[in-house]
């Protein structure tokens, strides 16, 4: 079984080029949640940093996980 996950910020607020702790939060739930439902799943991660949450066509990554998920 394959599943998609994905996560969005709109504004990264990037300290000391540390990795956006909002973004990688969202990681660990999805991780998580995946690993113990679906324990044998592949789990891919499509992240847009710095991303409107106005349109969808503004996400690339969410463009590429929709093509995915449209073709089965």
């Amino acid at each position: 079984m394959k599943i998609d996950g994905y996560t969005r910020i709109s504004v990264d607020l990037n300290e000391d080029s540390q990795e956006n702790t909002s973004i990688e939060n969202q990681k660990k739930v999805i991780e998580r949640y995946v690993s113990e439902n679906f324990p044998d799943a592949e789990l891919t991660l499509f992240v847009d940093r710095d991303r409107s949450g106005y349109t969808f066509a503004q996400r690339e990554e969410y463009q590429k996980m929709r093509t995915e998920l449209m073709s089965g």
